[in-house]
This record gives C-alpha cells, structure tokens and sequence, in this order.
C-alpha cells in the first residue's frame, strides 16, 4: 500500500527560484513562499509528523505545456523539502531518505499537478504495477 499526496500549486526549482537584493543578499521571493504554504495545505493531515524513513517514491507530474521548461528534479527537490517540512519524511538526507525514486515521465495538463506516491514497504504486485504505469506514460 502506498500514501499518496497530490499538490496542485505553482510549485517552480527552489534553487532557480531564489531572487538578490542590490547589496547581494539572496532571498526567497512571496511568491515561492506563497506555492509552499499552499503546497504544505495540501499535504493529507495523517501523513504529518509521519517522519518516514528510506520510502521508495514515485513522482508524478503534469505541466501545462507554457511550463514544460521546469527543471523536473529541481521541483522534485521543492516538493521533497515542502514533504519534511510537513514532517512526512525525516529528512531528505540519504541517511534517511534512501528508498529509491522514481521521476516518472511528465504529462501535459491543465494545471500544474503533482502527485508523489511513498511506498514505505513496496510489494511486488506494486513494484510490477509501477513499472507498467512507467511504461505506459513513456509510451503514451
């Protein structure tokens, strides 16, 4: 069995998304700030404080075809960090975060969507649907 969360939000690569004021220092605009607290709303209330460790996940996303110049990783990173900030993983160390991901293939939507399913204890029928849904959304 696997938890899944689905964020709909402006969600962009945190490390792209950091402005500088004229003296240098760097800060993290309302609007990423906004996306955040937005996505952190999102986040179903029995997965909070969870602080799961080592989960296998798999990640989700649709883009609206003006975005498909998101850097899929660095909005991967974003929603990871959001998911400890919520206390859902432990970490995003490979201490504790070292189950395996799965970047599956984008899909263009209407908005931007994003959906990570965690499998804390992934069974092989699971293992086997994932690598069909793989196959299918790059085939699609």
């Amino acid at each position: 069995m696997y938890h899944e969360v689905i964020i709909e939000a402006n969600i962009v690569s945190k490390k792209n998304a950091y402005a500088q004021t004229k003296k240098g220092r760097r800060f993290k605009p309302d609007s990423v700030k906004d996306a955040e607290k937005e996505a952190l709303a999102q986040i179903p209330a029995d997965l909070w404080f969870r602080e799961i460790r080592h989960p296998l996940i798999a990640f989700y996303a649709e883009i609206p075809k003006k975005n498909m110049a998101l850097d899929l990783d660095g909005v991967f990173t974003t929603i990871t960090d959001i998911l400890v900030k919520a206390k859902v993983f432990k970490d995003d160390n490979i201490r504790n975060l070292n189950g395996g991901v799965i970047l599956m293939p984008v899909k263009e939507g209407s908005v931007k969507r994003f959906t990570v399913r965690i499998y804390e204890d992934p069974t092989e029928e699971e293992l086997v649907s994932l690598i069909s849904d793989l196959k299918g959304r790059r085939n699609g």
